[in-house]
């Protein structure tokens, strides 16, 4: 651009240079004054069009951009495709060996939608690279992998895979509330192009069949349109926790319930690949803002044109919640996490995950920090909040929040009607006076109020509080 600005006055002042040794009279002087603001003209034309011409360029760059998303993403869904099971005829319609109550509540939920999940048939090959190998013990059941339960509306390739991994909590349940945040968050548009899935790590078909009829009271719509999905692992998936050698000095109880964490979202993660573009880590324990969605689409777009090679991006500071992958990203943290399951938690495997890829041994903390935020962009504010006090780990206590977190300001600019006099026995911190506050240019803070102090406003003529 500069180029092109330069080469055009040093064309102008040529042409004027040259044509002014001709202007022996006025008529040739007129003449060169018309050259002269032709050649104005033109200049401005061929700016105008270098603007725009950087502005279809930019544009050019965001489409390119979004169409490589696209190429790679479907590269994605063909190594990924859906697979049906057909089932032989003679097949029980239940296999042997469920409990008499599930038994039971399998009769008293005879023609609703949540037995379908019983027998699922159509569900996309799961991405489990090497994991026969490091767990061994998958090879004792042919059915190690295939679900206990899996209840879908056969959504696919959707443009969000909201993962929510959910486990039995004794004193209190989130996900009840967990879910309705979501799902007002989300507008009409949104819900079509998202799919929420729940994998209930419990072992116990009664239970999952009571929380999956819980949800479809509540959410009836949901599910019918297959927003919601409910996928459980079979009992075969796990392996035997009392065995696990310890690790970051915890206790045996910790470390289980840590490792089984780690399963459940290696599992989550291994479905939902090949089920959309972008997964979303959550907890069953988490508020949401309003609107979220489009939110985390505008960034993951910025963020994709500056910084393309990205790994996750943080919507959330807290644990293992608010993080966005690629899909087509999730397999070699999968595999990572395959390896290092029962070494440490899933906030940690990110953490260790994002060292090992951009972090070298000589490098200094404060370095390798630098390193990983470019890969790990974080948004300005976390668009979710962690709400449990009681874990599902027995016993334990967390209030762990994201101070960042729905910060609002501190005042809003307002008039309000002429004042006399405001008096207070409440006295100022610094600037923050009540005078300001009222006249609309802070907020007021006052030090050390206590039962009986006062706020007086004194006006000259009666007023009509409206608020």
């Amino acid at each position: 651009m500069i180029d092109i600005r330069r080469r055009l006055k040093y064309l102008v002042c040529a042409v004027v240079r040259i044509c002014g040794g001709w202007c022996l009279n006025q008529r040739i002087r007129l003449c060169v004054f018309v050259m002269a603001l032709m050649c104005a003209f033109f200049t401005i034309l061929v700016l105008a069009s270098a603007s725009s011409h950087s502005a279809q360029n930019e544009s050019m760059a965001k489409k390119i951009t979004s169409l490589e998303e696209k190429l790679n993403n479907f590269e994605v869904r063909y190594r990924v495709k859906p697979v049906t099971y057909n089932f032989p005829k003679e097949t029980a319609p239940y296999p042997p060996g469920y409990s008499e109550e599930a038994m039971n509540m399998i009769h008293n939920l005879t023609g609703t939608r949540v037995l379908n999940g019983l027998q699922p048939r159509y569900i996309h090959r799961m991405q489990l690279p090497f994991l026969v190998q490091i767990l061994t013990h998958l090879l004792n059941d042919p059915f190690s992998l295939w679900p206990l339960y899996h209840l879908s509306g056969a959504r696919h390739y959707m443009d969000f895979v909201i993962g929510i991994p959910t486990v039995k909590r004794d004193k209190q349940t989130y996900l009840f509330t967990t879910l309705t945040y979501l799902i007002k968050a989300l507008s009409a548009e949104d819900k079509r192009s998202v799919v929420i899935v729940i994998l209930v790590g419990e072992p116990d078909v009664t239970y999952i069949l009571k929380l999956a009829r819980q949800i479809e009271i509540m959410f009836p719509r949901e599910i019918s349109d297959g927003v919601i999905e409910i996928l459980a692992p079979s009992p075969a998936y796990y392996p035997e926790l009392e065995d696990l050698c310890p690790t970051l000095g915890d206790s045996p109880k910790r470390a289980m319930w840590r490792t089984k964490q780690n399963l459940d979202n290696i599992y989550l993660m291994a479905y939902a690949i090949g089920k959309g573009v972008y997964y979303l880590m959550l907890e069953d324990d988490v508020t949401t803002k309003k609107d979220f969605l489009p939110e985390m689409k505008g960034y993951i777009e910025t963020t994709t044109e500056k910084t393309p090679h990205w790994i996750f991006i943080e919507f959330c500071q807290v644990g293992a919640i608010g993080k966005v992958f690629r899909t087509r990203d999730l397999l070699p943290f999968v595999t990572y996490s395959q390896i290092f399951y029962s070494n440490m938690p899933i906030d940690w495997l990110l953490e260790s995950y994002l060292a090992d890829r951009v972090c070298s041994i000589d490098k200094k903390s404060k370095s390798c920090a630098e390193s990983k935020l470019r890969v790990r962009p974080r948004y300005k504010v976390s668009l979710f909040q962690h709400i449990g006090v009681y874990s599902s780990l027995q016993g334990k206590i967390q209030k762990v929040q994201d101070p960042q977190f729905g910060k609002v300001q501190s005042y809003f600019p307002h008039q309000n009607p002429p004042v006399q006099k405001i008096t207070t026995t409440i006295e100022d911190y610094y600037q923050h006076s009540i005078q300001n506050a009222y006249e609309g240019i802070d907020f007021f803070w006052g030090k050390k109020p206590k039962k009986g102090d006062t706020l007086e406003f004194w006006y000259g003529r009666p007023l009509q509080i409206k608020r």
